[in-house]
């Protein structure tokens, strides 16, 4: 787990039940980092943060709305960086993020709000997408991961 202008990563841990067969564990751990990318666009393109209590400033500046043909804040200029979103399969999880170093400095401004700009002031443009530190995703995205388990838990019982 990274986060600075060259990754930008979060690890997302969870119980993998014992009785859940070994051969459905890489499965299931796909099937939750998909849902986890996936739920990170779609907050993104509604233009939500899907950090709980995360921060994402929905207004463009005219200048750059200009630019970009829209007022939408959707994190889509060429669609490079979201399109470099993925995930990894870990020991206890999966790792989702931004690895891809040339998108990584592009999701670290936008999840720091410019932390550290010479003269952008970092509060007011924060867009925040992926968790750092302990921050967590929102509840609705938790309780989808919750109900990934117990579905394979139910197609597995004996």
């Amino acid at each position: 787990m990274a986060f600075n202008e060259k990754e930008t990563t979060f690890k997302f841990d969870f119980e993998i039940p014992d009785s859940l067969p070994k051969s459905e564990v890489k499965k299931l751990k796909e099937d939750i980092g998909t849902f986890l990318v996936e739920s990170i666009l779609d907050k993104v393109g509604q233009q939500i943060s899907p950090v709980s209590g995360g921060k994402f400033k929905k207004e463009l500046s005219p200048e750059y709305a200009k630019e970009k043909g829209t007022n939408i804040a959707n994190l889509e200029l060429n669609g490079d960086m979201l399109s470099a979103l993925e995930f990894k399969l870990t020991e206890t999880g999966v790792e989702v993020g931004i690895w891809d170093s040339d998108q990584a400095v592009k999701s670290f401004a936008h999840n720091t709000g410019y932390e550290g700009h010479p003269y952008l002031e970092s509060t007011k443009l924060k867009r925040q997408f992926i968790p750092r530190g302990d921050e967590k995703l929102k509840q609705d995205i938790l309780k989808g991961v919750k109900n990934i388990i117990q579905e394979y838990l139910d197609a597995n019982q004996d």
